[in-house]
C-alpha cells in the first residue's frame, strides 16, 4: 500500500511539473510575441519561485503562470490568491537587491491557462496585467 501511495503521489507531482512547463513554455512564446524580453525563469528565492521576470516597456514585470487541465473546475482569474502575489512581491524586492534591474519593478501580471494534456492545445488563455496585491 505504502509503494502505491508514493508511486501515486509521485506521478502526480511529475504530470503537474510537466504540465507546469507547457505551461511556462506557452506563457513565454506569448510575451515575446507581444514585446516581452525574458530576464529569467524560475527564480527562486525563500518566499517562493518567480515563473517568469520580464521586461516591457522600460519596467521589469512578475508573472504567475497558472495553467490547469482541461477539467478545471472553478474561475481561472481565482487561481491567483492574496498570499501567492504577497510572495512575489517580497520575490520581487529580492530579486531587484540581487539584479541590475533594482529600481525598475512595478507590476505583478498573470497568466491563466487551460490546456488539453493530451494535445497541449490551449482551451482558454488570459492575461491579467497589473494584479492588485
Amino acid at each position: 500500500f505504502h509503494l502505491f501511495f508514493i508511486c501515486v503521489c509521485y506521478s502526480h507531482s511529475v504530470l503537474k511539473k510537466r504540465l507546469g512547463k507547457i505551461g511556462e513554455d506557452i506563457a513565454c512564446a506569448y510575451l515575446v510575441k507581444k514585446g516581452y524580453t525574458i530576464l529569467d525563469r524560475n527564480y527562486k528565492t525563500i518566499h517562493g519561485e518567480i515563473d517568469i521576470i520580464c521586461l516591457h516597456e522600460g519596467s521589469i514585470v512578475a508573472v504567475e503562470v497558472k495553467t490547469r487541465r482541461k477539467n478545471f473546475r472553478g474561475d481561472l482569474n481565482e487561481a491567483i490568491s492574496v498570499l501567492q502575489t504577497l510572495r512575489y512581491i517580497h520575490g520581487m524586492l529580492h530579486y531587484m537587491d540581487n539584479t541590475r534591474y533594482r529600481y525598475r519593478w512595478n507590476r505583478i501580471d498573470a497568466i491563466c491557462m487551460q490546456i488539453n494534456p493530451q494535445t497541449n492545445k490551449v482551451i482558454q488563455f488570459k492575461h491579467f496585467k497589473n494584479i492588485p496585491a
